[in-house]
């Protein structure tokens, strides 16, 4: 398992100790409500990602939470990014960071924000819009319709204040890897998880809600018994057999809700990002 970010097993294993590049099609026809995506000039969403586990006698809890707007041409993003973490009693710990996405004459930059401090990099990309992949609601929704089995309505719902029809369908294990790599439903466990990892996961159900418009409102996927399955794996390959020394996950969950679409998107970028020093600007 390549680049495991934030919780390894020999992170959380130290947290816990101590002190104080398409998806397979599905085989039901939804051309209508993935048009339509295309079809969004602009909209405002949220992406969370949550998990909770325990071992050794001891819990933790950590997540992530994305607000974008987001502009389709030229392409613009503007990401909000928080991470939580807490264990046990202590205190829940939260850091913060911006992520701006801008085309401009065929140029491509992105602005960071950290610690309160900018940078900037203009990069090439074919498909720059995935470089937001991880926050981009609509575009994780119409991967996951894309790829589920059979995904198809099952009546309607109320669903963050909008009458929405619910579609369920599942992920088969085969197209999991690549489609949870693309939508960085995983991220808090990991990237570029290899296939051989899914070998004892089930079929993934997934839940996606869409307007009367045809329009993506959001969509939900319970990863628990996925990424338990990939620990349990991962152990397996590293002859990790001691209860203690295995987390075991509650609860893991990737979802996302657009909030509102087609509506004026702020495209300023601040002084402080235009002004800031240009990452690798002098590296061939």
């Amino acid at each position: 398992m390549k680049k495991l970010l934030l919780v390894s097993t020999a992170i959380l294993i130290s947290l816990f100790s101590m002190s104080g590049c398409s998806p397979a099609a599905n085989s039901t026809d939804n051309t209508d409500v993935i048009e339509a995506v295309s079809d969004i000039e602009s909209y405002t969403g949220e992406t969370k990602l949550y998990f909770t586990a325990h071992a050794d006698g001891k819990e933790i809890a950590m997540g992530t939470t994305g607000k974008i707007n987001l502009k389709s041409e030229p392409f613009f993003a503007d990401i909000d990014l928080s991470i939580s973490s807490k264990q046990d009693e202590a205190d829940e710990v939260t850091t913060t960071s911006r992520m701006i996405l801008n085309t401009q004459e065929d140029v491509n930059t992105v602005y960071l924000q950290h610690n309160n401090e900018w940078q900037k990099e203009v990069v090439e990309a074919e498909n720059f819009r995935k470089a937001a992949s991880q926050y981009d609601v609509m575009e994780n929704a119409k991967l996951i319709m894309e790829a589920s089995k059979n995904i198809q309505p099952f009546g309607t719902e109320q669903y963050n204040g909008v009458t929405a029809d619910k579609y369920e369908g599942t992920i088969t294990k085969s197209a999991m890897p690549e489609l949870l790599e693309d939508t960085g439903s995983l991220a808090l466990v990991g990237t570029n998880i290899g296939s051989k990892y899914f070998t004892e996961c089930e079929d993934l159900p997934v839940t996606v809600w869409v307007d009367g418009n045809n329009v993506i409102l959001g969509y939900e996927i319970d990863l628990t018994e996925v990424v338990q399955n990939l620990f349990y794996a991962l152990y397996d390959e590293n002859n990790i057999t001691e209860e203690e020394s295995m987390i075991k996950f509650d609860s893991y969950t990737a979802k996302g809700t657009v909030l509102s679409y087609n509506e004026n998107i702020d495209t300023t970028i601040p002084a402080d990002a235009l002004n800031a020093a240009e990452v690798n600007k002098n590296i061939n």
